[in-house]
């Protein structure tokens, strides 16, 4: 199981709660830390927009938290579209980095239709964030 870390911290310029995902590039607030986390599961629930994907949390210690999901295949989709999307590429540009002829191969990653294998999944990483792939954590 594939989980990004996360922290969560009280603002000191507002009374609101601050949430944030880097490598989905999410962040989200609440006036309380429970809310501030139901913000961010609302918010990967609707970018995956899957009927039964739950997102789960497990804090790390206080403010850290890992954060994965119960369906591996939507999981791993949703990371590769924000990345992309945060390195301003598009699939198009991804497939080639990756040496495909066709970008549909790399799309249906982001799709959710296929599951990267770890070689595969080392590949696209690299092809998106060329000489500095972010480290992921597997879970048991």
């Amino acid at each position: 199981m594939i989980v990004l870390e996360g922290k969560v911290w009280k603002s000191s310029t507002s009374k609101y709660w601050l949430i944030y995902v880097p490598l989905l590039d999410l962040r989200t607030e609440g006036t309380s830390k429970k809310d501030a986390i139901d913000m961010l599961e609302d918010a990967i629930k609707m970018l995956v927009h899957k009927k039964g994907f739950k997102a789960h949390m497990d804090f790390i210690n206080e403010g850290k938290f890992i954060i994965g999901a119960n369906d591996q295949k939507a999981w791993v989709a949703l990371f590769l579209q924000r990345a992309r999307a945060k390195q301003g590429l598009t699939i198009e540009e991804v497939a080639h980095r990756m040496g495909a002829t066709s970008k549909t191969a790399y799309a249906r990653y982001e799709q959710g239709e296929t599951m990267p294998s770890i070689e595969k999944f080392s590949e696209i990483l690299n092809a998106i964030f060329p000489g500095e792939a972010p480290l992921l954590k597997l879970a048991a």
